[in-house]
């Protein structure tokens, strides 16, 4: 154990933290973790991944994170101050030169492609991965999300309408070529 006379960087961090606050973190986390494992394999096999990729990646995410807050815990009140004015004028910086540099992800419209009557092509009114070409397009493991009406849908968005030559509203042939 550490002993109040030790003046080391840890024994004065051991000292000084709320260790009430630091268990209901940790506690916090490591019921986050549990609580990926319980939910969320079912939600990946529908998708199409991995069973436990949203908990691996839970697990992934909070190790830097617990690096960082124990990282933070360290710092003086002054220091913690000045880093956060540092990250408030970096991040504004960053949200400006994202209007210039910045990719388009998803286009400012999707649009879908509708196959009717895929439920029973399929066998399940659910969601399901597919490998499919769209005109002369081809989309791998792309989601085919249900209509509500006995079909699917695909969604594209502007970098395949765009590779399409098409629009919304055009007509397209559709092959799925892997489920």
């Amino acid at each position: 154990m550490l002993s109040r006379l030790d003046k080391s960087p840890v024994a004065t961090w051991w000292w000084t933290v709320d260790r009430w606050f630091l268990a209901a973190f940790l506690s916090l986390m490591g019921l986050g973790i549990v609580l990926s494992f319980a939910a969320s394999p079912a939600v990946a096999e529908r998708i199409g991944l991995d069973s436990f990729h949203f908990a691996t990646r839970q697990i992934v995410f909070m190790i830097p994170a617990l690096i960082a807050m124990i990282s933070v815990s360290f710092m003086s009140a002054r220091q913690i101050r000045r880093f956060s004015l540092f990250l408030l004028g970096l991040m504004l910086v960053m949200m400006v030169a994202v209007l210039f540099v910045g990719v388009e992800v998803k286009g400012e419209t999707w649009s879908c492609v509708e196959i009717p009557g895929s439920a029973d092509f399929f066998g399940t009114g659910k969601t399901v991965r597919v490998d499919a070409v769209i005109d002369a397009v081809k989309l791998e493991n792309i989601g085919a999300m249900v209509t509500g009406t006995g079909g699917h849908m695909v969604s594209l968005n502007a970098k395949v309408r765009k590779a399409l030559g098409k629009d919304i509203g055009d007509t397209v042939a559709v092959t799925i070529t892997k489920r």
